[in-house]
């Protein structure tokens, strides 16, 4: 993981005037493999926390779904993932 994502926030590495993101723009971004992607939005989209907005099969994420994917990816970070998905809800 990257330190990245541990230590900023989603505003310090991607421009607020961003208000859409590819998936392959997610990948690079987040520094994850895209089946890593596929597990964190079949959670994510299993208990649907405010502000994720995700359609399945949608080319890309708008700003509020990655802010909401960005913190889901910090809490991995800290607490490891069965952590995490328990403190995202």
């Amino acid at each position: 993981m990257s330190q990245v994502i541990a230590t900023k926030t989603l505003d310090k590495v991607l421009d607020p005037a961003v208000e859409y993101l590819p998936r392959a723009g997610v990948l690079r971004l987040f520094g994850i493999s895209p089946s890593t992607l596929t597990s964190d939005l079949t959670c994510l989209g299993a208990c649907r926390p405010q502000g994720f907005n995700h359609v399945p099969n949608s080319k890309g994420f708008d700003r509020s779904t990655l802010e909401v994917m960005w913190k889901f990816r910090q809490l991995v970070e800290m607490f490891g993932y069965e952590s995490a998905v328990d403190r995202i809800r």
